[in-house]
């Protein structure tokens, strides 16, 4: 109906200050253990990064300029957007629940870099679907919960 509220988005960005010239990387939460994560595989590659900057009119160098990510953002490699993992978790979400969660909520914890392996993982806890992204090293990178 028109007027009708149908969805609503609340966005909190937080940008880290550049690193001090030799300061060691921060290191990224452990994951906890799960049984039996419902899971998918994912590789982001410099391809993916690109056509999701694109898609999402993402123009930041962290994304797709490997020089300036390293050299002068103090990354390890190109940066996979947040919002990317969400929608990796979003999806798995909804694939679980076979439609789209009522409320999504999600957070980055740490970046991740591009050509490392994740899982996207989902568990169902306390009435809801925990999400996160996890890397092979068992880092998180990202969390989320969806709630039917």
């Amino acid at each position: 109906m028109a007027g009708d509220l149908r969805l609503e988005e609340r966005q909190d960005l937080v940008y880290r200050g550049d690193p001090e010239p030799g300061a060691p990387a921060p290191q990224p939460p452990p994951a906890e253990p799960w049984v039996s994560p419902r899971s998918w595989a994912v590789t982001p590659d410099p391809v993916l990064l690109f056509r999701y900057s694109a898609l999402t009119f993402n123009g930041h160098r962290i994304h797709y300029d490997h020089p300036y990510a390293t050299g002068v953002e103090g990354y390890a490699g190109l940066v996979v957007h947040g919002p990317m993992q969400a929608a990796w978790m979003l999806n798995l979400a909804t694939e679980i629940l076979g439609r789209l969660p009522a409320r999504f909520r999600y957070r980055g914890l740490s970046p991740l870099i591009c050509g490392i392996p994740v899982r996207i993982e989902a568990q169902e806890q306390a009435g809801e679907i925990a999400l996160r992204v996890r890397t092979e090293d068992g880092s998180l990178t990202t969390q989320a919960s969806a709630t039917p």
